[in-house]
């Protein structure tokens, strides 16, 4: 019973570590034909059997360390910061600008078409060519779609892509949450706003990046803000959740 709860005891360990559930199936069963040789060996000794196995916990973070020093990044942490710690600002920086630049060039094709009619200020020209200001309820859809266009959307590519990187490289759960909150952070500082322009009455839709000592201590979007922050959060959290359970069911078949 002992050395099965010592088994047991390092299995879980490596469970939790998110390795591929092959390779802890297979080092299960290498540990397993070794305390059979074991139990033969102290048969005709005094050798107690705990100290000759050692810790599971040990053993186990040995066999993590071990399989993790396989990888480059496993062996360099340095490199591996830059990947998961530095290398999210500017990609999810590059994937705001794209989204923005997108809608910009749709905006402007569909103008050129004569789709649409674009004035500098946040509003449309009616067609006896009098500018409106959009009502209450475009006030707040239109910042809403295009935070969710330019801001969540990117946000939530650039995580899954690290935590996909990190999951597929075996990483340590701790660079998968890292990169999401580095994501994160960055993600929370941009926002749109609607305010009044120069001209009294009519009213634009600007993008705009929260500086506490610029614009305010309480940044002004609060809700939206928090919203971007936790959505790469969530999916750092998602994925943590979904490997350990995915091994303990692969291991489990």
């Amino acid at each position: 019973m002992a050395k099965l709860a010592w088994l047991n005891e390092v299995q879980r360990r490596l469970t939790q570590s998110s390795l591929p559930p092959t390779y802890i199936r297979r080092l299960v069963e290498e540990l397993a034909d070794h305390l059979e040789d074991v139990t033969e060996e102290i048969m005709n000794t005094d050798t107690n059997m705990s100290s000759r196995l050692g810790d599971p916990n040990q053993v186990a973070e040995a066999a993590i360390v071990a399989y993790r020093r396989r990888s480059f990044l496993g062996r360099h942490p340095t490199a591996a910061f830059l990947v998961f710690g530095v290398s999210p600002v500017v990609s999810v920086i590059v994937l705001i600008a794209v989204m923005v630049a997108g809608l910009v060039v749709i905006g402007k094709t569909a103008e050129h078409l004569g789709w649409i009619d674009i004035d500098k200020h946040f509003g449309y020209v009616s067609n006896d060519g009098r500018f409106v200001v959009p009502g209450s309820v475009e006030l707040v859809v239109v910042p809403c779609l295009m935070t969710l266009l330019t801001i969540v959307i990117p946000s939530l590519l650039a995580s899954i892509l690290y935590s996909r990187l990190a999951q597929r490289l075996n990483m340590a759960r701790a660079w998968v949450f890292i990169s999401c909150a580095v994501v994160g952070a960055i993600v929370f500082l941009p926002f749109w706003q609607v305010r009044l322009d120069s001209l009294a009455g009519y009213k634009g839709i600007h993008y705009c990046v929260w500086i506490p000592v610029l614009c305010g201590w309480i940044p002004p979007n609060i809700v939206h803000q928090l919203i971007q922050l936790a959505v790469p959060l969530a999916v750092g959290w998602w994925f943590v959740r979904h490997s350990h359970n995915y091994g303990k069911a692969q291991l489990a078949s």
